[in-house]
């Protein structure tokens, strides 16, 4: 009777995390672009209505949609992770994951006025739904960090 070699057992576990872990975020990901590009969403009518009285959320509105749009590009590195495929061009990924961490904090106007009001509600929920947030994307940064900034030899 043979036993599977457990660094091969290692592997197989972690690369059946990370697959199942890019279908997930990528499909989060992909449902809110498609969610802040959509008129049915509400979103958008969200950043028309505050910058009708406040013309200063169109600001928001681009960090917003640029929190978006790298988040999509960040699914590029993240597979790039994952395969362990390591591109030269060092700079654009460092760069990227920055801005991305940027827009990230700054950005999320519509989604951090939903976990508001869930506070208001119930803060039970609230914190519920934070955590899940911090935890679903909490993989996305690490795998992208690594990859944009650490010499990946493993």
């Amino acid at each position: 009777m043979s036993r599977k070699n457990p660094s091969l057992l290692n592997k197989m576990l972690r690369n059946f995390f990370w697959f199942s872990y890019y279908g997930i975020i990528a499909s989060h990901i992909l449902a809110s672009t498609v969610n802040f590009f959509s008129p049915e969403s509400g979103i958008p009518l969200f950043y028309q209505i505050l910058y009708y009285y406040y013309p200063i959320y169109l600001l928001r509105y681009l960090i917003d949609f640029f929190q978006i749009i790298f988040s999509l590009i960040q699914l590029f590195p993240l597979s790039l992770y994952i395969f362990r495929i390591h591109l030269s061009n060092k700079i654009f990924w460092k760069a990227t994951f920055i801005l991305h961490v940027i827009c990230s904090i700054l950005g999320n106007t519509y989604a951090k006025m939903q976990i508001k009001s869930l506070y208001h509600e119930n803060t039970t929920f609230f914190t519920i739904a934070l955590i899940a947030m911090v935890i679903l994307y909490l993989p996305l940064f690490y795998a992208t960090y690594r990859y944009a900034f650490m010499n990946q030899k493993n």
